[in-house]
C-alpha cells in the first residue's frame, strides 16, 4: 500500500497546477522557466513532494504570483513550507484596499544559509527576530540582527537568510498592488 499523501501537500500542488494552467504553461515549460526538473514539478503538483522555499519562490516569480498564492488555505490555517535551512509557516495573507498584498509568516532559520530568488519589483520584506541571531537581506548588503531586532529590505533581488545556530521570527512580505498594463 503506498504511503498516505499529506492533504497540505495536495493543497499546495493543486494551487501550483491551477496557477500554471491559468498562466498557460505546460508542465515542461514552467519547469524550464523556473529552473527546476519536470519530475520535481510533476511530483509537487501531485502532492508527492514537499516543496522547498526556493522551488516555490522560483515558481511564484515565473508565474507572477505571491508565495501565499500557493500555500494559503481556506480558514487561514498555516501551511508549512521549506525544509532544510529555512522553514516558513504562512500565518496570514491580506489584500489591502489599495490592491497590495501583505503576507505574514513564522520563519525558522538555520543553522546554515539559504539564498532566496527575488520576488518581483517593489516587494518589501521585514523580519522581526524573536530568538537567536541571523544575517538577512540582499546579497552583499546583509545585516546581522539578534532577538528583538528588526531588518527590512527590498526583496526584488536575491537575498539571504542565514544563522549559525538557528533563529526564529515573524517575516512580513509586502507585495505592491498590481500595475494596470492596459494601454502601455
Amino acid at each position: 500500500m503506498p504511503p498516505a499523501i499529506d492533504s497540505r501537500l495536495l493543497h499546495v500542488g493543486g494551487r501550483v497546477r491551477a496557477q500554471r494552467e491559468r498562466a498557460g504553461y505546460s508542465l515542461s515549460g514552467l519547469a524550464a522557466a523556473a529552473g527546476i526538473g519536470k519530475a520535481t514539478l510533476s511530483e509537487l503538483e501531485q502532492g508527492r513532494r514537499n516543496p522547498t522555499l526556493e522551488t516555490l519562490y522560483s515558481l511564484a516569480g515565473v508565474l507572477g504570483v505571491p508565495l501565499s498564492g500557493f500555500v494559503a488555505e481556506d480558514g487561514r490555517q498555516g501551511v508549512p513550507i521549506g525544509g532544510g535551512t529555512v522553514d516558513a509557516r504562512l500565518l496570514e495573507a491580506n489584500h489591502q484596499p489599495n490592491g497590495s498584498l501583505v503576507e505574514v509568516y513564522w520563519l525558522a532559520i538555520g543553522p546554515g544559509e539559504r539564498r532566496s530568488p527575488g520576488h518581483g519589483a517593489g516587494v518589501l520584506e521585514r523580519l522581526v527576530l524573536v530568538g537567536g541571531r541571523a544575517r538577512v537581506g540582499p546579497v552583499g548588503r546583509e545585516v546581522e540582527i539578534e532577538a528583538g531586532g528588526v531588518a527590512s529590505w527590498d526583496s526584488s533581488g536575491q537575498h539571504v537568510y542565514a544563522s549559525a545556530a538557528g533563529a526564529a521570527g515573524v517575516l512580513t512580505i509586502i507585495n505592491p498592488a498590481p500595475t494596470d498594463s492596459v494601454g502601455t
